[in-house]
């Protein structure tokens, strides 16, 4: 039951956190984003707070395609105190997520920036539709 109530605590700071971000707020005024929210299918698939499903989202991908999008996911990062869960360190310690993380081409994606392409490759996709990393990425992101 503490558990529970201690990861609600824990998404209403990372929302405040967001909240408070210059370029979540932006992001989130972005024409584009506002009429995603609108999509009936996406506010449906919004609510199940799956973060995986959400990432890998056609719609979702799609606009993230869009430049002046991908500058404001580029920026937005995770806070230190993510790092520090055990979920975390659970998910980044996992083999698939291990492997998907040392391959060369793969880095070299990550570090573009390129949000779209990194939630559309196919290693990505394959990863998260790991039921175990799912659950884990979806609990860590709320």
């Amino acid at each position: 039951m503490f558990r529970k109530i201690k990861e609600k605590v824990q998404q209403f700071k990372e929302m405040r956190r967001l909240m408070k971000d210059d370029h979540f707020k932006e992001m989130r005024s972005h024409p584009k984003m506002k009429e995603l929210l609108k999509d009936p299918e996406f506010k449906k698939l919004s609510k199940t707070q799956d973060m995986a499903k959400i990432a890998t989202h056609p719609k979702f991908a799609s606009i993230m395609k869009d430049p002046s999008l991908m500058k404001f996911m580029k920026e937005i990062k995770p806070p230190e105190e993510l790092k520090q869960t055990e979920d975390y360190k659970t998910l980044m310690n996992n083999p698939k997520v291990k492997r998907m993380m040392s391959d060369p081409l793969f880095q070299k994606l990550a570090s573009s920036g390129n949000v779209s392409k990194i939630f559309t490759h196919p290693k990505f996709a394959s990863v998260m539709n790991d039921p175990e990393i799912a659950k884990l990425f979806s609990k860590m992101n709320g």
